[in-house]
């Protein structure tokens, strides 16, 4: 860690009267373990809180237990979500507690659809919306199809057949072109299309901050966009939330520094979450006691591994190659120069 990025942190943090976290890495259990027992033994905690958070999604319990945490421990002051770059579903789902969003320029949330594994794969997901959605087209579609051949073969008998018996040979047109395709639907499958739709709504009606999250946002996240990948950017975002704005000059500043980890989530093998105060803290504290060593005052990023039973971490991030982001974010806070 440079001695200029130390006292950006801590000057912007002190300022704010905030406790700051870096989150960058997927969303699962072990990672929501990892911060929410950073945020739960923060004994000296301020009345405010900064999440810097890039991931692209993952698990929405872990998610939930996240924003959860944070809302508990900081209930009484304000919720700052930093969004430097990919902060997609799940992680989506984690800042629905903020009380303010400042978004930079690469900044982007995503739909809150529930992803469900696909039948008969061991990797991959599908959106919980897929299967709801074709079985709305079906029954459209049906329903038109219906329609027009009733009035079609009215029409053409010139009034000779009644309405009534259009309408049998209509559905019975109707049901030999649709049953094949409606019989592929499993209902087991479907079932479990909506109750996944159903917790991300949940969640997020439980998270979501009363001040900042608009009427209809929960929903809109869950129903309203065409693809799980789809973009909010800050323009995007502004529409759905009452409190967003660009980073300011502090903020795009810390992002410039370590950009590799806060714009692109790091892989889940080099998952980094950190309390900023502690980390930039013991910078200043080994700043002036070169004899302390740098591993031995690393309570953040390191503690934060073994404190969850992550045994030889330190074995395992030597192998990690030296110019990955998550590597370069340890040295800047290991090392004074």
């Amino acid at each position: 860690m440079t001695k200029d990025l130390a006292s950006s942190v801590n000057e912007y943090l002190q300022n704010g009267e905030a406790d700051g976290y870096l989150f960058s890495g997927p969303v699962n259990r072990e990672n929501a373990d990892r911060l929410v027992k950073l945020i739960d033994t923060r004994k000296e905690r301020r009345k405010n809180v900064c999440l810097f958070i890039t991931t692209y999604g993952g698990d929405p319990n872990a998610a939930y237990r996240i924003g959860r945490t944070v809302k508990k421990n900081y209930q009484k002051g304000s919720i700052l979500a930093l969004i430097g770059g990919y902060c997609k579903s799940a992680g989506t789902l984690v800042v629905i507690c903020a009380d303010e969003f400042a978004f930079g320029c690469f900044g982007e949330l995503g739909p809150l659809d529930t992803q469900i594994d696909k039948p008969n794969e061991i990797i991959g997901a599908d959106s919980g919306l897929d299967l709801i959605q074709a079985l709305d087209q079906i029954t459209e579609s049906s329903f038109g199809s219906f329609e027009r051949q009733m009035i079609n073969i009215i029409r053409h008998s010139g009034g000779a057949i009644t309405t009534k018996v259009a309408a049998e040979i209509a559905t019975s047109l109707s049901v030999e072109l649709f049953s094949p395709i409606s019989a592929q639907v499993d209902p087991l499958r479907l079932g479990i299309a909506r109750r996944a739709t159903q917790i991300g709504f949940d969640y997020g009606a439980r998270l979501a901050s009363k001040d900042n999250v608009k009427a209809g946002t929960i929903q809109k996240l869950v129903n309203g966009y065409p693809a799980h990948g789809f973009v909010i950017d800050q323009g995007e975002a502004s529409e759905l939330f009452n409190k967003v704005r660009s980073f300011d000059s502090r903020e795009q500043e810390i992002f410039e520094q370590i950009e590799g980890v806060l714009r692109i989530p790091v892989p889940d093998d080099e998952a980094l979450i950190s309390d900023l105060r502690a980390d930039f803290s013991i910078q200043a504290t080994s700043l002036e006691d070169d004899a302390i060593e740098a591993d031995e005052t690393k309570t953040g990023v390191n503690n934060a591994e073994r404190d969850t039973g992550q045994l030889g971490a330190e074995n395992e991030r030597s192998s990690v190659d030296s110019t990955s982001p998550a590597r370069e974010f340890e040295k800047l806070v290991a090392s004074p120069a």
